[in-house]
């Protein structure tokens, strides 16, 4: 999904639906934007996200008398960069967002 296509979304949903919370969050080199509003399925969330591709998976052991632990790192690309969207339906029995198929939201 592109970012011309995101922003659309966001349009469609700002223009027919009850948006009730949106936002920014940066975690690292990770960010997400979110908007979460009250369409025909109910509460739903959507993110965009935005963050450096995986280039590599470091795993590291430590063993000490008694026990063993690992630690898996992840390789961060400095130039390239991924992004994807994420859909969220809320749920009144778990009280929390759920993730559905995001491709119903277009691609």
């Amino acid at each position: 999904m592109t970012k011309e296509k995101w922003e659309e979304i966001i349009d469609n949903v700002k223009k027919g639906l009850e948006v009730f919370g949106e936002g920014i969050e940066e975690e690292g080199s990770k960010k997400i934007e979110w908007i979460e509003f009250v369409g025909p399925q109910g509460k739903s969330r959507l993110e965009w996200i935005d963050k450096p591709r995986i280039t590599g998976v470091k795993t590291l052991y430590s063993r000490r008398a008694g026990t063993s632990a690992g630690k898996v790192e992840h390789e961060e690309s400095k130039t390239e960069r991924v992004n994807f969207i994420r859909a969220y339906k809320w749920s009144d029995e778990t009280r929390d967002w759920e993730e559905i198929d995001a491709g119903s939201f277009g691609g």
